[in-house]
């Protein structure tokens, strides 16, 4: 069944990537959704496609999308969390960096993700227990990371403040043991970099389940530690994802909880 699964999810996600690089290169309708986020005409459009792919094909299964629909579910349910456009606001600027994420739950474990980033050529997939890929080429981490090159990726909603705030004041806490610190604005792509880039971990916090439900199989599939801040692993309901190699994950976690302490 994950094959199947990871089949259709790879094949709803490069149809999405179709429609955001049509909006991507012609122009799109941009509209505010909140004080510091914007939804445009391409979000909508490729929701639509994934949403009526995943009902042709699976009329029973729940949907937990960004912009439309949040269905109510159980941990007995098989349930898509899709974000079609994330990093929205980098798309509306013209910025690259940008991927629709879906994933796929069956009884409260992640099954199959999916990541396609089409302006960088980039799609990452996994199955449970069965690795991770990018481009179809199996994708590990590096056996042993340079500790002194590390870079961090982080992020997370810019509401409220007081949050923003917070995962500043953490990430300024762990600067002695990274090289630098990175913001892309687009979370999905940012957790598989930490599988596919060497050297290169991502912290987050405050957001929901669709940004990284795909990301967090991912990255744990291709060998890295993905965890909340509390150290425990990372699911759709943790409030916060660390993903990081192993060797390191731990030097960071030990400043990110300080800093919260």
């Amino acid at each position: 069944m994950s094959d199947e699964l990871l089949s259709f999810a790879t094949e709803v996600a490069e149809s999405a990537g179709e429609v955001l690089l049509h909006h991507f290169f012609r122009g799109t309708e941009v509209r505010q959704k909140g004080a510091r986020d914007v939804v445009t005409a391409a979000d909508m459009e490729a929701e639509a496609r994934i949403v009526e792919a995943i009902h042709a094909r699976f009329p029973e299964h729940k949907i937990f999308s960004e912009e439309t629909r949040q269905d109510s579910y159980s941990e007995t349910d098989t349930v898509w969390f899709i974000d079609p456009l994330d990093g929205t606001l980098n798309f509306s600027l013209g910025i690259p960096i940008f991927a629709t994420s879906l994933a796929c739950m069956r009884g409260g474990q992640m099954e199959v993700g999916v990541v396609y980033a089409p302006r960088l050529n980039e799609l990452f997939s996994a199955a449970r227990g069965q690795g991770a890929t990018l481009n179809g080429q199996s994708l590990q981490i590096a056996t042993t990371p340079d500790l002194n090159r590390h870079t961090l990726l982080f992020g997370g909603a810019r509401e409220p403040l007081e949050s923003a705030r917070q995962i500043m004041h953490q990430v300024t806490s762990a600067l002695e043991d990274i090289a630098a610190v990175r913001v892309y604005g687009a979370m999905a792509p940012e957790i598989c970099f930490t599988a596919s880039k060497p050297n290169v971990a991502a912290y987050f916090a405050n957001f929901q389940p669709w940004d990284i439900a795909a990301a967090g199989l991912i990255a744990a599939e291709a060998g890295n530690k993905v965890t909340d801040l509390a150290g425990n692993p990372w699911n759709v309901r943790s409030a916060s994802c660390l993903s990081a190699h192993p060797e390191l994950h731990e030097i960071l976690l030990s400043h990110l909880r300080k800093a919260v302490a």
